[in-house]
């Protein structure tokens, strides 16, 4: 029979062994946890959507003297994106592995840091059209960077960031491996 300072003694530790960097599905919780957030944000970005719920404005029609038929014709010819596709270009910076570059996991804590400060040495673009001289020189921190500014002639089209449901989803997250985590101490 335990004695109450025994029982205390289990439960602290029981308590202080639940942390992000306990095992999970994929390396650990805090990896998991990333994984959601990441694949959240990829969602929003496929639909054009911010983080704050708002949705981007699309690539400009207006002509000019590099583009006459407007940036999003250009774009769609060359790239092959279909309709109208902001923030596409090679696929690079709405990429998993961009979206999830910088990760970092200590036991009380998980930062996503976005990018991996490379540029692109290929394009997935649907035509697989790149451009070393163009597509080959930005990273994918200063694309995102631009993507999150407003700027002469560009739109500010945020996609890094928390959004709706985007908690309720890392505590299911949580609360799954919670749930082995208990299962797991009898």
């Amino acid at each position: 029979m335990a004695t109450i300072q025994e029982v205390c003694n289990w439960l602290q530790a029981f308590a202080d062994g639940f942390d992000f960097t306990r095992p999970g599905v994929d390396q650990n919780l805090g990896r998991d946890m990333a994984n959601v957030q990441v694949a959240r944000m990829m969602d929003r970005s496929q639909k054009f959507e911010a983080p704050d719920g708002s949705y981007w404005l699309g690539n400009s029609d207006t002509p000019s003297i590099w583009m006459p038929e407007g940036y999003k014709a250009w774009k769609s010819f060359i790239y092959g994106w279909k309709g109208d596709s902001p923030n596409y270009k090679t696929g690079q910076m709405l990429s998993k592995t961009s979206m999830g570059g910088g990760t970092t996991i200590t036991p009380q804590e998980v930062l996503i840091k976005y990018g991996t400060g490379l540029a692109p040495t290929k394009s997935y673009s649907p035509s697989g059209f790149f451009n070393p001289d163009t597509d080959g020189v930005v990273t994918d921190v200063e694309k995102a960077e631009w993507a999150h500014m407003e700027g002469p002639h560009r739109p500010a089209r945020p996609f890094f960031g928390v959004g709706e449901g985007d908690p309720e989803a890392l505590v299911d997250c949580a609360q799954d491996n919670m749930n082995d985590y208990i299962r797991s101490a009898h």
